[in-house]
């Protein structure tokens, strides 16, 4: 188990009063969010460029949805920055543009997708459709949501 995925099982035990140990294994979806999309653990690499190429940085997938990323690294690149990202995970390779959507510093950030090519695009969707068919929902004790 990476350290990261240790870490998202200890922040939804405190948020929702589950206990880590009846997580379910390695796919757990996450539900009942006030985000405009639904946002699933993954394992993965995202390379990360500046538009002109210049800076370069690399994190680790947190979870992904249609929307867009979170990317765990210690030094995040600042909000509203925009971005172009090589996401690396199941052996693909896709490429886009992004914005710098909310920063955490210590932690990590989101990434709001802007650019999909039609070929990356159909990847990601179907990659997001493989991903969700693996996820589970999360229960939440006591009927709480």
């Amino acid at each position: 188990m990476s350290p990261f995925r240790h870490l998202s099982n200890q922040l939804l035990t405190s948020l929702c009063g589950l206990d880590s140990r009846s997580l379910p294994g390695q796919h757990l979806r996450i539900v009942n969010e006030r985000r405009a999309h639904t946002r699933f653990p993954c394992e993965g690499v995202v390379e990360l460029l500046s538009p002109d190429r210049a800076l370069r940085t690399w994190g680790m997938l947190a979870d992904i949805s249609t929307g867009g990323f979170y990317a765990n690294m210690s030094h995040p690149l600042p909000a509203k920055a925009p971005v172009h990202f090589i996401l690396q995970l199941r052996d693909l390779n896709i490429e886009g543009d992004g914005v710098i959507a909310t920063t955490h510093p210590g932690v990590g950030m989101g990434i709001a997708i802007s650019l999909l090519g039609p070929a990356d695009r159909v990847v990601y969707r179907a990659l997001l459709r493989e991903i969700e068919a693996e996820s589970e929902p999360a229960s939440f004790p006591h009927g709480e949501e």
